[in-house]
């Protein structure tokens, strides 16, 4: 843990600044106690995760969300938010830095949903705790020379948790504003996924568990007057089977799909799958099932689906496509 009191960084002297800040990164937790003053606020018209149908303790028991409450956030501190190469450059050329309070959850059940992206405003800090995480919504900027007077210690720890908190806040802050008929086009698709993620009891949410992330590609655009839009789910590496040709699957499995074959029906049969074969086909027909359950509005023309596995999902698919924040995807009739 480093230390540094605020009476030995000497105001106006930048080298001082610089000097005490040395080493300071993106995730670290700094003892600034002080910033955050906010009144409690009137119980919550939703639970901060309802679109996921999670009811928050707080809100069952009529109380306002303690989450907001200043003694939580002055009792954590907060924790840098600023990309550590803007934080290590010298104060003078940067003088500023962005902080968020950590703040807790007291109920597991929210911190493993949140702790697994549920929602871009939550990030994880695993070295504070499974239940600790930064609040996105409350940024503010400080001085380096207020920073530097700070103890801190490091809340991410090594390349994956330094990358994945990295990430994880350039969600909150880059999310692509799809356009309204698209979001009422894949309504119906929002709350299914929403509804069995992170459910492993059921094949689809065993499904689910393994797509890293959803991507939408609109062509020609998304403001031309007939689009189509083709949604990949990306698979995590190794999911999906290598084969060298298309799938051919079973006689009996082909002879099994038909219309009105639903996301939870193939899902199951996925699980069943016994060849290489047969689950590479059937990961094919989950993608065409879930793009069955959305509904093209106004100039959303068609809307079709594709499970790619991440080693094969190429980077200039990826730059011509945007990804699909289900979490804050809504329209605004659920503002």
């Amino acid at each position: 843990m480093s230390r540094h009191s605020w009476a030995s960084v000497g105001e106006g002297d930048p080298s001082a600044v610089d000097g005490a800040l040395a080493g300071c990164c993106q995730g670290d937790i700094v003892g600034l106690t002080d910033l955050f003053h906010l009144a409690a606020p009137a119980p919550a018209r939703q639970p901060l995760l309802g679109r996921l149908r999670v009811a928050p303790t707080w809100l069952r028991k009529g109380r306002s969300p303690a989450i907001h409450a200043p003694a939580w956030v002055q009792a954590e501190g907060a924790v840098v938010i600023t990309q550590t190469c803007d934080v290590a450059r010298s104060c003078v050329e940067r003088p500023f830095v962005q902080v968020a309070p950590l703040v807790r959850f007291v109920d597991p059940q929210e911190a493993t949903l949140l702790a697994g992206g549920a929602s871009p405003r939550f990030v994880a800090v695993p070295r504070a705790g499974t239940n600790a995480f930064v609040d996105l919504d409350l940024v503010m900027t400080v001085t380096k020379e207020r920073l530097a007077g700070c103890e801190r210690y490091p809340g991410v720890v090594g390349d994956e948790e330094i990358r994945q908190f990295g990430q994880s806040v350039a969600r909150k802050f880059g999310r692509y504003p799809f356009p309204d008929a698209f979001a009422r086009s894949v309504r119906r698709l929002r709350g299914r996924v929403l509804d069995k993620w992170n459910k492993p009891d059921s094949a689809e949410g065993r499904a689910l568990e393994l797509i890293s992330q959803i991507r939408a590609h609109a062509e020609p655009s998304w403001d031309a007057d007939g689009v189509s839009v083709e949604l990949t789910f990306i698979a995590r590496p190794g999911t999906i089977p290598t084969l060298l040709d298309p799938p051919s699957p079973s006689d009996e499995l082909r002879a099994w799909w038909g219309p009105g074959r639903g996301p939870a029906q193939v899902a199951e049969r996925l699980l069943g799958a016994a060849t290489p074969d047969d689950q590479a086909w059937c990961w094919a027909r989950l993608g065409d099932a879930w793009a069955a359950c959305c509904d093209p509005e106004e100039n959303i023309t068609s809307i079709t689906g594709e499970v790619l596995g991440a080693d094969e999902y190429s980077i200039d698919r990826y730059w011509s496509s945007e990804p699909l924040d289900l979490d804050y995807l809504s329209g605004p009739e659920n503002a």
